[in-house]
Protein backbone atom coordinates (compact mmCIF):
# COMPACT_ATOMS: atom_id res chain seq x y z
CA UNK A 1 0.00 0.00 0.00
CA UNK A 2 1.44 3.55 -0.95
CA UNK A 3 2.08 6.09 1.78
CA UNK A 4 0.77 8.68 -0.56
CA UNK A 5 -2.85 10.01 -0.61
CA UNK A 6 -3.71 11.60 -4.19
CA UNK A 7 -5.86 14.89 -3.44
CA UNK A 8 -7.64 16.86 -5.55
CA UNK A 9 -8.90 20.40 -3.97
CA UNK A 10 -10.52 23.20 -4.84
CA UNK A 11 -9.23 26.02 -2.85
CA UNK A 12 -10.11 29.04 -5.00
CA UNK A 13 -11.15 31.79 -2.51
CA UNK A 14 -10.87 29.73 0.38
CA UNK A 15 -8.58 30.25 3.68
CA UNK A 16 -5.90 26.92 4.03
CA UNK A 17 -3.92 26.53 6.79
CA UNK A 18 -0.19 25.89 6.28
CA UNK A 19 1.18 24.10 9.25
CA UNK A 20 5.26 23.39 9.03
CA UNK A 21 7.82 26.09 8.16
CA UNK A 22 10.98 26.00 5.88
CA UNK A 23 11.06 24.91 2.04
CA UNK A 24 8.71 22.16 2.02
CA UNK A 25 6.12 24.95 3.64
CA UNK A 26 7.02 27.87 1.06
CA UNK A 27 6.32 25.17 -1.83
CA UNK A 28 3.14 24.15 -0.92
CA UNK A 29 2.12 28.10 -0.16
CA UNK A 30 3.65 28.62 -3.58
CA UNK A 31 1.40 26.26 -4.77
CA UNK A 32 -1.48 27.51 -3.02
CA UNK A 33 -1.78 30.86 -4.00
CA UNK A 34 -1.08 29.92 -8.08
CA UNK A 35 -4.44 27.92 -7.65
CA UNK A 36 -6.22 30.82 -6.21
CA UNK A 37 -6.11 30.02 -2.16
CA UNK A 38 -7.03 33.16 0.18
CA UNK A 39 -4.41 34.53 1.66
CA UNK A 40 -4.09 35.78 5.55
CA UNK A 41 -1.13 35.66 7.88
CA UNK A 42 -1.91 34.44 11.60
CA UNK A 43 -0.18 34.42 15.11
CA UNK A 44 2.81 31.72 15.42
CA UNK A 45 2.86 28.98 17.56
CA UNK A 46 5.50 28.23 19.65
CA UNK A 47 6.63 25.23 21.45
CA UNK A 48 5.87 27.13 24.56
CA UNK A 49 2.49 28.51 23.60
CA UNK A 50 1.47 24.96 22.41
CA UNK A 51 -1.50 23.25 24.54
CA UNK A 52 -1.41 19.88 25.22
Amino acid sequence: MSDLLPLSLRVEGRRVVVVGGGAVAARSVDGLLAAGAAWSSGPRASSSSAST
